[in-house]
C-alpha cells in the first residue's frame, strides 16, 4: 500500500537531498498546490529556435541569475517571472540536484508547497505556451505512463514519460518527478 500524499510528502523532507559539487547553475520549482487532491503545477515551454527545449512540458524554473542568494530563490524567481505565481514563504525542501543529458547541465529541484486557492497568474508568452495544474495522482497511478519518441541522428529513440492532457511530459522532468514519486514511496523506480 502506497503512504497517503501528506506522509509522502514527510518521506521527501526527511530523506537527504542528493546534491552535486559545485552548486548547479539551474534550478527547477515543483510546486504543490494543497487542495483535498493535491496538484502539480506544469507549463509548456514556447517554441523558440535555438532552445533545446522548446515546446516541452516542464517544471518552472532556469539558470541561476547573479542576484540570486540560492538555487532554492532562482526556483522561486523564474516561477514568478514564467507564471505568475509567487512562492514567498512557500520553500519546503530540496529534491536533489539531476544531470540533463542533452547539455551536461546539473538542475536542482526545488520543492515548495502553495496554498489550494492559489492561481497562475499572467505567464510570460516568450517562455511559457501553456501553463496548468493536474492531479498529482495522474504520476502515481501508472495510467498516464507512455513512450515518447525522440528523433535522433536519423534513428528513433523511445524515451519513458507520462502522458498530462495529451502531452508527454520526459527527459530531465519526467526524471525529476519519478525521484520525487520514488523517494515519497509514493511510487518505486520501474
Amino acid at each position: 500500500m502506497s503512504p497517503s500524499f501528506q506522509d509522502a510528502l514527510v518521506l521527501v523532507q526527511t530523506t537527504p537531498a542528493e546534491l552535486v559539487s559545485p552548486e548547479p547553475g539551474a534550478a527547477v520549482a515543483i510546486v504543490i498546490r494543497e487542495r483535498d487532491e493535491p496538484e502539480l503545477l506544469l507549463i509548456q515551454r514556447a517554441e523558440r529556435e535555438g532552445d533545446p527545449w522548446s515546446g516541452h512540458m516542464a517544471l518552472p524554473g532556469g539558470r541561476r541569475e547573479s542576484q540570486d542568494l540560492s538555487l532554492q530563490i532562482t526556483a522561486a524567481r523564474e516561477t514568478q517571472e514564467e507564471v505568475g505565481v509567487s512562492l514567498d514563504g512557500c520553500h519546503w525542501t530540496t529534491l536533489g540536484d539531476v544531470h540533463t543529458h542533452k547539455t551536461g547541465t546539473v538542475v536542482r529541484a526545488e520543492v515548495f508547497r502553495v496554498p489550494g486557492e492559489t492561481q497562475i497568474g499572467n505567464w510570460s508568452e516568450g517562455e511559457v505556451a501553456d501553463a496548468f495544474w493536474t492531479p498529482f495522482r495522474k504520476f502515481v497511478s501508472g495510467t498516464t505512463d507512455t513512450r515518447y519518441r525522440y528523433e535522433y541522428q536519423g534513428a528513433p529513440i523511445l524515451f519513458p514519460g507520462f502522458e498530462i492532457r495529451g502531452r508527454i511530459v520526459w527527459g530531465l522532468t519526467y526524471r525529476i518527478l519519478r525521484v520525487f514519486l520514488h523517494v515519497s514511496g509514493l511510487r518505486g523506480h520501474d
